[in-house]
């Protein structure tokens, strides 16, 4: 079957039972929406240099939606706000991948000793390294079974920059350099625009089974200073490693919607 032909027919079903059912005498008033799943990339935030690792983010993710909810002002429009914590297997080998990096470059030709205060970091459900603080206006369309949230939304992506040094010990003489790392801040907030598109269908008298679909967008503007100084003459190099790419994302979760507060019609 060709792809237009099938979406045709997805298209149909989804109508026909969306349409096809009695609209509802009442709607709910409140949706609570815990949710996982997972953050695809589309562009990819780092480009190979030696500060990557000290970034404490990932482009592949997944997530947990431990705070999600709507509020409807009608029975069509409302209001939502979403808070995600992301993790990565990833984090927890920044510390190794910085000093294998430092070793790889230079030890060719000098002794190295790196140090950074990246932690060995283990996942967390509660505090992830990656936040998603999503707020916006949705709409429902909605009939006994089937739920339908288009939405639009904006907000701040957060995660944490670290530092780093680096002493090298020329190889066959007394030349010591010292090198840095650094964004000048840990925190590092980026405004983020989403749009997003839930899918929910009817278990219970108040509970739906979910599945969401969000494409989100920041632009980064993260600046890290490399200063190479050597410590007999006091020379000083440095320069900007700048990560600014456009990051484009597509999550996909899944999860349950529960309905409070029932209010009808008049």
């Amino acid at each position: 079957m060709k792809n237009t032909d099938f979406l045709s027919l997805l298209l149909f079903f989804v109508g026909f039972g969306l349409f096809g059912q009695p609209a509802p005498t009442e709607y709910k008033r409140w949706f609570l929406k815990p949710a996982a799943g997972i953050n695809i990339p589309i562009t990819n935030l780092f480009s190979g240099e030696v500060t990557d690792p000290l970034i404490e983010y990932d482009n592949n993710t997944y997530y947990w939606q431990l705070i999600s909810g709507n509020y409807f002002i009608n029975e069509k429009w409302g209001i939502e706000f979403t808070f995600q914590t992301g993790e990565s297997t990833r984090r927890s080998d920044r510390v190794n991948r910085f000093y294998t990096d430092m070793q790889n470059k230079y030890n060719d030709n000098f002794y190295v000793v790196p140090f950074t205060p990246a932690q060995y970091s283990e996942p967390d459900i509660f505090g992830g390294s990656i936040e998603r603080s999503y707020l916006g206006i949705v709409y429902r369309i909605q009939n006994s079974k089937i739920l339908l949230l288009p939405k639009f939304l904006i907000g701040i992506t957060s995660f944490y920059t670290d530092w780093g040094k680096v002493t090298l010990k020329e190889k066959g003489t007394n030349t010591v350099f010292k090198l840095s790392y650094s964004t000048g801040k840990r925190p590092s907030d980026h405004f983020t625009i989403a749009s997003s598109f839930t899918f929910g269908y009817r278990l219970s008298k108040f509970i739906l089974a979910n599945v969401d679909v969000i494409y989100s967008f920041f632009k980064p503007d993260i600046v890290f200073s490399e200063e190479i100084r050597n410590t007999y003459t006091e020379e000083l190099v440095s320069r900007s490693i700048v990560y600014n790419k456009n990051i484009h994302t597509i999550t996909i979760g899944a999860g349950i919607i529960i309905e409070l507060r029932t209010i009808r019609k008049k």
